[in-house]
């Protein structure tokens, strides 16, 4: 079996495209106005949707993030938005409701909660691991692993029989000299 690592990059770039998608939908009416009217805050949502983009091309391989750093390097990255998120909570969620026609007040914390839920969830599905082994590949390993316990009975009962020998003949031996005495 190879010891390769997969993830599984088709769910872990839908979630992300879904968050990229829907932040650009309800962000609508912010990209209309000026940059330089836009507070840090959203500038910083944006060039976080752009970072959102990166991470389900990068995600989209079957290898996922590649690296132990590089998945470490997408936790902190998550943190960091996460926390963000729950800083600007309040100005996020308004922002977000103008998105709708009509608004009600828990869209805003359910879009903002419903966002970083499926961010982590692509994160984690772009992590690699090891791909479930089949049953029959378990069948073939664990008749392998019966005749190596086969081979190694056995030479543990040569052994002990060569020991028994062994001793039978130094019985032998001493009787055999006793006898002669």
């Amino acid at each position: 079996m190879p010891d390769k690592k997969y993830a599984k990059p088709l769910i872990s770039s839908c979630f992300f495209l879904v968050v990229m998608i829907g932040q650009c939908y309800l962000l609508r009416n912010m990209m209309t106005v000026p940059i330089s009217n836009l507070p840090f805050t959203l500038l910083v949502e944006l060039g976080a949707t752009a970072v959102i983009l990166y991470g389900a091309a990068k995600s989209a391989n079957p290898q996922g993030w590649g690296s132990v750093s590089a998945c470490g390097g997408a936790l902190v990255l998550f943190v960091a938005y996460a926390s963000f998120n729950a800083i600007n909570y309040e100005l996020l969620s308004q922002v977000y409701l103008t998105g709708f026609t009509n608004p009600q007040e828990s869209y805003g914390t359910a879009i903002v909660a419903g966002k970083i839920c499926l961010l982590l969830m692509g994160v984690i599905a772009a992590i690699p691991a090891k791909p479930q082994i089949l049953p029959e590949e378990y069948a073939d390993l664990f008749v392998e692993a019966m005749e190596k316990q086969k081979v190694e009975w056995a030479k543990s009962s040569a052994l002990g029989a060569k020991k028994d020998l062994e001793k039978a003949q130094e019985a032998l031996q001493i009787n055999s000299e006793m006898t002669e005495d």
